[in-house]
């Protein structure tokens, strides 16, 4: 329950940061509307932020960004060390709100910032062609024919060892079985696929839900087996796993192997990160090394938990969970990360080059949907950190200001 609390306050600062910028529509305008007549406390804070004493608050708490400090010193509270620690469940929901609050409060007014922000016409200029990512990705067959997904008509479009292939109308690839099949038949494989800027959804046979972040790759048998499901992970998915105690379900990448009964969880493993992290939204996994440095060979995972692979070593932590799901939830949620990871996410959505040689040894928080354009997202970035962006030649430069 907390998670989607947690969500609904990022769509209400959404919506507070769009009236600001009069680009509500009607409907949007009607949910504000209700959520700021359901509270008092609603009404008081949407005034606050309506006058001038309340913006000038919250801009000189933003430029001076107690915000960030506050947020690190919860959660180095709260975390303590890196060691699993049994949090009440009470004591949990304070520290989501307290995040939500701050992150909150961050993205209202860096919005006020962006538009009081004197506007830097070369940047614009060089990003305005680059746009967000979309719903975009290429299934490959058994036979090797490769479909682009976005270009096919919704229906069904294939079939393979009695299973049907659809595209539905919310643009979701889905397997279906067309008829019952007595034995193991599990040597065709598929693969799915998405680009840098592209993002899909697919569901398994077995009911089993994927949703692929950007460039990144699914590989998975047509029908599973009688005794076991396993998938091969590429780069970052989140699972929903339908719960079959008879066939553990698998999920294989070049350093890991996470084994469920039936559970939610993201793996995040691009190979352009030293570390492969899992964590754990729901139910239970183990998450198993191929490393030969590895000091431990397997870690269990509880919900909330994120385990790291690193050279080896295994680290078992408390996770953020809004921050792992923000890019399924169609957000970039930052939360004292470093910036050279935030322009890895960048590269990935927009599909820019990132020239990494310039960038500084930063850690940032912010919010923004991830359907802004790279321009926004930017100017967010520097109002938040004493950096400068340029773009030159497609590729993004990072720079301290002077």
């Amino acid at each position: 329950m907390e998670e989607q609390e947690v969500q609904y306050s990022f769509r209400i600062a959404g919506l507070i940061t769009r009236y600001m910028n009069n680009s509500l529509d009607p409907l949007q305008q009607e949910e504000l509307m209700q959520w700021i007549n359901d509270d008092p406390a609603n009404e008081s804070l949407f005034k606050k932020l309506n006058s001038r004493d309340g913006r000038d608050h919250y801009l000189n708490g933003l430029n001076s960004f107690p915000a960030v400090n506050a947020l690190v010193r919860v959660k180095d509270r709260i975390h303590g060390t890196s060691k699993v620690l049994k949090m009440r469940r009470r004591k949990q929901k304070w520290v989501y709100a307290s995040v939500a609050a701050v992150l909150l409060l961050i993205s209202i007014a860096s919005w006020f910032v962006v538009e009081n922000k004197t506007n830097d016409d070369e940047l614009r200029y060089a990003t305005e062609s680059i746009s967000p990512g979309r719903t975009v990705a290429t299934l490959t067959l058994s036979n090797g024919k490769k479909i682009t997904l976005d270009s096919i008509a919704n229906g069904r479009f294939a079939e393979q060892s009695g299973v049907s292939i659809s595209k539905t109308k919310d643009g979701n690839l889905v397997y279906q079985f067309s008829e019952q099949r007595t034995g193991v038949d599990n040597d065709q494989f598929n693969s799915i696929e998405t680009p840098k800027g592209g993002t899909y959804q697919i569901n398994l046979p077995d009911g089993t839900k994927v949703w692929l972040n950007a460039a990144s790759l699914l590989r998975f048998p047509v029908r599973f087996s009688q005794k076991e499901r396993r998938v091969e992970l590429a780069g970052e998915g989140y699972f929903e796993v339908a719960k079959d105690k008879s066939r553990p379900f698998f999920v294989k990448n070049n350093t890991q192997e996470v084994k469920v009964l039936g559970t939610h969880f993201n793996i995040n493993g691009y190979s352009d990160n030293t570390f492969v992290q899992t964590t754990l939204i729901e139910g239970s996994v183990q998450v198993s090394s191929f490393q030969e440095a590895s000091d431990i060979e397997h870690v269990v995972l509880r919900p909330g938990q994120q385990s790291e692979l690193n050279s080896g070593n295994f680290i078992v932590k408390p996770a953020n969970i809004q921050e792992v799901m923000a890019w399924k939830n169609g957000n970039f949620l930052f939360d004292a990360m470093e910036l050279s990871n935030i322009l890895k996410q960048l590269n990935r959505w927009y599909n820019i080059n990132v020239d990494y040689s310039g960038v500084p040894n930063l850690r940032l928080t912010g919010y923004i949907s991830r359907n802004e354009s790279l321009y926004r997202v930017l100017q967010m970035l520097e109002i938040t950190a004493n950096v400068k962006f340029k773009v030159q030649n497609k590729v993004l430069k990072t720079s301290i200001k002077k």
